[in-house]
């Protein structure tokens, strides 16, 4: 089995483009929802709804949220070090290609002159 696989750099550059800014869109959500919820509060006063709403904020929904806006914002900066590494390695690739090239060019005829076929005369130079 031959695996053949590209990446599209430019698409995947616009990809994760799109995802950081959806991120930044959900943080200002979750920053929404918790000014919405501490309106609530106040507005509940002291009692104990307002005591359940405040410790259900803190102690479950703040840091589930707060694990999910990490989580994304790793995933995007792990493909994005995954993306410049692999960017880099082609580019890398590609010099040690070129120079192998050349190193072969420069070696061709270092075992003399090309051989004469027979029948072929090489041509006078004047």
């Amino acid at each position: 089995m031959t695996l053949n696989w590209n990446i599209d750099t430019a698409g995947t550059h616009a990809v994760l483009t799109t995802a950081a800014s959806n991120i930044d869109a959900q943080n200002d959500a979750a920053n929404g929802l918790g000014s919405a919820l501490a309106d609530v509060g106040a507005t509940l006063g002291t009692g104990l709804v307002s005591q359940a709403l405040t410790e259900y904020v803190e102690q479950s929904l703040a840091l589930k949220l707060k694990f999910i806006s990490g989580r994304s914002t790793a995933i995007v900066q792990g493909t994005n070090d995954a993306l410049v590494a692999y960017v880099q390695a082609d580019g890398i690739m590609a010099q040690q290609a070129q120079a192998s090239a050349i190193s072969a060019g420069n070696h061709a005829y270092d075992a003399g002159p090309p051989p004469h076929r027979a029948g072929h005369r090489p041509a006078q130079l004047g």
